[in-house]
């Protein structure tokens, strides 16, 4: 194999050869990530104008629309760094 960081679990033949590796362009996260950073921020703003009253439910609304909003972004992360494109010497061959 051509380059070191091929994953583990790729299995490839004896006569063939990874020709390319990498990641997908960024803008592939599409509109989750940047969305779910403004809800976390939004969320976090929410809960930090409403807690000088004390805990009470928009403060709790804010907190888990900031933990909604960065789950999303978060999940769009994870998706886009266990993403793998690989090209190998055979790929266009059928």
């Amino acid at each position: 194999m051509a380059f070191s960081t091929t994953p583990d679990w790729f299995h490839i033949s004896d006569d063939d050869d990874v020709v390319w590796e990498s990641r997908p362009h960024p803008i592939t996260m599409g509109a989750g990530l940047p969305v779910g950073v403004v809800v976390a921020l939004l969320g976090l703003v929410l809960a930090g104008w409403t807690a000088g009253d004390g805990a009470g439910f928009l403060t709790i609304m804010g907190v888990l629309v900031a933990l909604g909003g960065a789950g999303l972004a978060f999940a769009r992360y994870l998706v886009w760094t266990n993403t793998c494109l690989l090209y190998t010497s055979l790929s266009g061959l059928a």
